[in-house]
């Protein structure tokens, strides 16, 4: 089969690829309970939220972050 019917019914849609319970910290989260989420080998970004607001994702800190900033 090659009509666009075919090309969407074998798509993934977002939430095939998604995690269900991503690794997430409130908007205000500190560089370190980032680090702390990061040190982790399986988790490889950290959704950062105020409830349902999105406010970023963090995949890596500068090594010389402070522990008392904002991530």
């Amino acid at each position: 089969m090659s009509t666009p019917e075919a090309a969407i019914a074998g798509a993934k849609v977002v939430a095939d690829l998604m995690l269900r319970e991503p690794k997430t910290l409130a908007g205000d989260a500190s560089v370190a309970d980032v680090r702390e989420q990061l040190a982790n080998p399986k988790v490889q970004m950290v959704l950062l939220a105020d409830g349902r607001r999105f406010v970023g994702a963090v995949t890596a800190l500068p090594a010389d972050a402070a522990d008392e900033q904002p991530a």
